[in-house]
């Protein structure tokens, strides 16, 4: 399935929309290969596993479940959701929509990224300097050269070199 569709269950039928027409309340279908869509509860699975190294950056696939979990725990602890941008490993599963878009977790860690500042490092700095002097160094080779090298070679300026046989 493309990452750009969900397969849902709407008023009792089964239908495959777009993910960015997906709302809090959906109930989507999950299969081995599928890009998770959104944010979801579990609320049935089938020897279902997730790869989540894009939002914890572990290599390892999570077994999911569907039951209830206490407290507020870490994000790859939360074993009875399924995150949007993860990907169906083995098995399916039926979820209930909770976040899409800028609310999903894949959503808040944009955002953050976003607001960072960037700064340039001590060795970059260091290496556009290097860059600018090596330049500098070439053009005036290059301009030494032009001018001097046609006295070089016996002519008294440079139109003389100019003039072919």
């Amino acid at each position: 399935m493309l990452s750009s569709d969900a397969r849902v269950q709407r008023n009792g039928k089964h239908e495959t929309i777009p993910t960015r027409d997906l709302v809090p309340g959906d109930i989507v279908i999950l299969r081995a290969g599928d890009r998770v869509p959104a944010d979801m509860r579990l609320i049935e699975t089938h020897n279902l596993r997730v790869e989540e190294a894009i939002l914890t950056g572990e290599s390892t696939v999570v077994d999911k479940i569907t039951d209830a979990l206490e407290g507020d725990l870490p994000l790859g602890d939360r074993v009875n959701m399924v995150f949007s941008g993860t990907t169906v490993s083995a098995g399916g599963g039926v979820g209930v929509v909770t976040a899409t878009g800028a609310q999903t977790e894949l959503g808040h860690i944009n955002q953050m990224m976003a607001g960072i500042e960037k700064h340039r490092t001590p060795l970059l700095v260091q290496m556009d300097k290097l860059g600018k002097a090596i330049f500098a160094i070439i053009l005036a080779m290059m301009v030494a050269l032009f001018i001097f090298q046609p006295r070089a070679a016996g002519y008294p300026d440079g139109r003389a070199a100019a003039v072919a046989d």
